[in-house]
């Protein structure tokens, strides 16, 4: 199929006619505009910007670690609550997936947070929401209400690690 161009793009002649089924037809357009790669930019802006750029990206990565963290907790924590919660093992399985399950629902259902807030807005939520469910999860204590505390506290941290793991890499790619 070959049709003829009348966009005002510097990249392609006016009236030259494209193949779009052929791949050559776009191998003389440049991937950036300036021609510059991210690293080239990097390597060539100053001091303080690359330390600002390396805090932003250490900073937004931090949240990768909330689910592993989270995982490592709760398989440690696991084996003192079933005792003093008294909890089965369909308690202790909920438990561990609650979190897990929200994370997975709260990333697929994060997209429109994140057009909404932004992406540094969206890692502030997260963390609030993430502070919110420990506190919950701090405050469970004793056989009957606290597993119910504890699980609406896992579920509500669940969330906060489904929004900052789609967030954060989100965040550092745009940055």
């Amino acid at each position: 199929m070959t049709t003829t161009t009348t966009t005002k793009n510097k990249f392609v002649d006016e009236k030259k006619p494209l193949d779009h089924d052929s791949p050559k037809s776009y191998q003389n357009l440049p991937l950036t505009t300036s021609g510059d790669s991210f690293y080239d930019t990097l390597s060539n802006s100053d001091p303080e910007t690359q330390k600002f750029m390396l805090k932003l990206a250490l900073i937004a990565s931090m949240s990768g670690l909330l689910f592993g963290y989270d995982t490592g907790v709760v398989s440690g924590a696991i084996i003192f609550l079933r005792s003093d919660m008294d909890l089965n093992n369909v308690e202790v399985e909920v438990l561990v997936a609650s979190t897990i399950l929200a994370a997975a629902f709260s990333a697929w259902f994060g997209d429109h947070l994140l057009d909404d807030l932004g992406r540094k807005r969206t890692l502030v939520v997260s963390s609030v929401i993430f502070i919110i469910g420990s506190l919950i999860m701090g405050a469970a204590a004793g056989p009957y209400h606290g597993y119910y505390m504890l699980l609406l506290g896992r579920i509500i941290v669940g969330v906060a690690i489904g929004f900052a793991s789609e967030a954060g890499p989100l965040y550092i790619s745009e940055c």
